[in-house]
């Protein structure tokens, strides 16, 4: 028989593709996570994870309980860092450092029609101020102009 601080789930996944949205819906109906066994270490090896129309690929996490921390890494082709889950989740914010961010925008991947506006695909380049030619008013024409 194990201790106490053994006990818990360890958990390994290898799969080409996940869609994770459904999962998170499950896990929002759950109330009662006290009786949910803990998670001490979770590795995630994913060709392809699908988050709220977003796609990771690959998508790796390798998470091991450290006090009562999940604390490791995670990577993906939009980011790169080490992420800490602490236990107490609804108090305690998580915290995820990176070392890579990815932030392209691809107006062609946005989620729903309120997202959706035309963007210029090049914008071009504004002239400086002093390539700008004014434009002479004729009160400014000349100073004869002005002196009557």
């Amino acid at each position: 028989m194990e201790s106490t601080q053994q006990q818990g789930l360890r958990i390994k996944v290898k799969l080409p593709e996940l869609i994770l949205d459904p999962w998170l819906e499950l896990a929002k109906g759950e109330s009662d996570t006290a009786a949910a066994p803990k998670i001490r270490q979770l590795n995630l090896d994913l060709e392809r994870l699908l988050l709220k129309g977003t796609e990771f690929t690959p998508f790796r996490l390798s998470l091991e309980e450290q006090g009562k921390v999940l604390t490791g890494d995670v990577s993906s082709n939009h980011f790169e860092g080490t992420i800490e889950i602490p236990g107490d989740i609804q108090q305690t914010p998580l915290r995820l450092n990176l070392k890579r961010l990815d932030i392209t925008f691809d107006p062609d991947i946005l989620p729903g029609p309120m997202m959706r506006f035309p963007l210029p695909r090049s914008i071009p380049p504004a002239s400086p101020p002093w390539k700008r030619r004014l434009k002479k008013s004729p009160s400014t024409a000349s100073p004869s102009a002005r002196c009557s």
